[in-house]
């Protein structure tokens, strides 16, 4: 399978579908950490011995449900940026990368949710705090 390499200009096309699917992955991942804190919330009980009640038993179950719902949908973001070629690096941040070749060598072109161009670079290793700007 070949590599698929990015320009900057390529990758600036993408951006108006960038920050809708960023900013998505942005809510639902807020959005799961919080059910996981207030599934954990319920839960806890349990592990302290003191049992649940089939009341707690069933909200955890519905919590649990919805988690994975959203954790699913968390996933169908991810895989769609992926579609467009790029790596989701951090969801909080809404830190994208895109292969791309500079100087003959391997590296990643950058983009955060919110910026209106891609005008970073950093190499495979550094990440986010190796970003230099594209010259």
């Amino acid at each position: 399978m070949q590599r698929q390499y990015f320009t900057v200009d390529e990758i600036n096309r993408l951006i108006p579908r960038l920050e809708e699917l960023v900013f998505e992955i942005f809510e639902v991942h807020r959005q799961l950490v919080q059910l996981e804190r207030a599934l954990e919330d319920v839960v806890a009980p349990r592990a302290n011995g003191n049992g649940f009640r089939l009341t707690q038993e069933s909200q955890a179950r519905t919590m649990q449900e919805e988690v994975e719902r959203v954790i699913a949908r968390f996933q169908q973001l991810v895989q769609e940026v992926a579609d467009l070629g790029g790596e989701l690096k951090d969801p909080e941040m809404g830190l994208v990368d895109f292969r791309a070749l500079r100087q003959g060598r391997e590296v990643y072109l950058c983009w955060r949710m919110g910026e209106p161009e891609c005008t970073w670079w950093h190499d495979l290793e550094t990440g986010f705090a190796g970003r230099q700007p594209v010259e």
